[in-house]
């Protein structure tokens, strides 16, 4: 009796059990709420336009998405990865979610182009400076006047005969010098001078210096002279001394002038002459040498100075040794088109390698 009682009490509590999870309710955790889409850009992204080039593709960070209803979509505009020009650019992004919201925010791209210290540049030397070239004109078929002598009279005579009559402005090395110059720093002003002066030994232009210096105040100097003094000493020692000497007055007066940067070219070899009359032969290289290595040891003299040889003479040999025929024109002392360019080169390269060049943001972009 009391065991069929007790199953009846458990099968009662077990219904009441039931009867009460049954009539409880589930609990259920409601979704958080979404929150309002937000949008933050990265700050300034900065870089520097390779040289010669006004522009430059930057990739920037993405920016930071808070909030809003998955999907969310967010876009820039320029993209990152972009080309960017010189100067600020705005960039602005927007983010949209699933039911249409939207957010904005913009960051800034700043490409730096490069400046360099070199601004107001005195290209200073002869006709080799000034642009001449080797061609024969009209005015230039008199018969050369015979140098049998070493007379002061007979070589300026036959230097003036002999002078060219045309100076190619267009591929004078200060000319290509330029060129190359506004094309590696198109944010800048650059200005190449040309003071070569025909039939000019270097004794003379140290002499003449002095007052180019003061007229154009340059902040660099390229020294390119001494042929002149050698031809008229017959290629003598005492040429190749006066030619050092007159350079290094030249060196000093710069520096007394205020000038930054003073470079001084070797002199160039002489080619192959084709012309009845020359002003120019292979066979006084030797001589050249010996002087270039005179002017070589007389720059490294004045390093204290900051002046800084252009082994320009080393540039034409690597390209156009021995017989000079591309770089030189027919006369055998005059430089073509391409030696002109070989010239701007190798004095570019020295330029580019001595005066600071920096990575500069142009005012008002």
């Amino acid at each position: 009796m009391r065991q069929a009682l007790r199953g009846v009490l458990s099968v009662l509590a077990g219904a009441a059990a039931l009867a009460v999870a049954c009539s409880s309710p589930t609990s259920v955790t409601p979704p958080p709420p979404v929150g309002p889409l937000s949008l933050a850009c990265p700050g300034v992204t900065t870089a520097t336009a390779a040289l010669g080039t006004t522009t430059d593709r930057v990739t920037f960070a993405p920016p930071t998405l808070s909030g809003g209803t998955p999907p969310v979509t967010v876009s820039c505009l320029p993209a990152s990865g972009s080309t960017f020009p010189l100067g600020s650019t705005t960039v602005t992004c927007q983010a949209t979610d699933a039911i249409g919201r939207t957010a904005v925010c913009t960051a800034s791209v700043v490409v730096n182009a490069h400046t360099i210290a070199a601004m107001t540049i005195v290209a200073f030397g002869d006709s080799i400076t000034a642009g001449e070239n080797g061609l024969s004109g009209s005015n230039n078929a008199s018969p050369p006047v015979p140098c049998t002598s070493g007379s002061a009279t007979s070589i300026a005579a036959r230097r003036q005969t002999l002078t060219p009559q045309f100076i190619d402005g267009p591929n004078a090395y200060p000319t290509q010098l330029e060129t190359t110059l506004h094309a590696d720093f198109p944010s800048q002003i650059i200005a190449v001078m040309n003071e070569g002066l025909s039939d000019e030994t270097a004794a003379a232009g140290a002499m003449r210096l002095p007052s180019v210096l003061g007229a154009c105040r340059p902040d660099t100097l390229l020294l390119l002279e001494g042929i002149n003094d050698l031809a008229a000493g017959n290629y003598s020692m005492s040429a190749m001394t006066q030619v050092t000497a007159a350079l290094q007055r030249d060196i000093q007066e710069a520096g007394t002038a205020g000038v930054s940067f003073v470079f001084v070219g070797t002199l160039l070899p002489q080619g192959t002459c084709t012309m009845t009359t020359c002003r120019g032969s292979n066979r006084n290289n030797p001589a050249i040498a010996s002087a270039n290595n005179l002017i070589a040891a007389m720059v490294a003299g004045e390093s204290a100075t900051g002046a800084v040889l252009v082994d320009v003479n080393a540039a034409y040999t690597a390209n156009d040794s021995p017989g000079f025929t591309t770089l030189i024109d027919t006369d055998g002392l005059h430089p073509t088109p391409a030696g002109n360019a070989v010239t701007a080169q190798t004095f570019l390269s020295a330029i580019l390698a001595r005066v600071p060049v920096l990575s500069h943001r142009l005012a008002g972009r």
